[in-house]
């Protein structure tokens, strides 16, 4: 398959298995849109330093609707199509970080 320019959404980016993905896919030459809660790290740095044309990164949580809508917009008005997303992030259950708080 020829994933060569192919614009990709990956959510949970910065992950164990989207940091993997999101390399290979680059190094297939698509163009990935990463999207992850975290806003600093050095990841995001070496993604952004060797890809610099194929990567464009999203600070979002992807649980908070809001944060979601307005990147969809961003990313609409950059990108117009999307050929696939891939969504490795996982919500976080508020009910469990208040538990582990307590």
């Amino acid at each position: 398959m020829n994933l060569s320019n192919k614009k990709i959404i990956i959510t949970g980016c910065l992950g164990i298995y989207g940091f993997e993905i999101t390399k290979y896919l680059l190094n297939q030459n698509s163009k990935v849109i990463g999207l992850d809660i975290v806003s600093k790290n050095n990841k995001i740095k070496i993604l952004k330093k060797k890809y610099v044309k194929n990567f464009k990164y999203y600070t979002c949580d992807v649980g908070n609707e809001k944060e979601l809508i307005k990147i969809k917009k961003k990313i609409i008005k950059n990108f117009k199509k999307i050929d696939t997303l891939i969504n490795l992030a996982s919500v976080t259950d508020p009910v469990e970080n208040k538990k582990k708080k307590s």
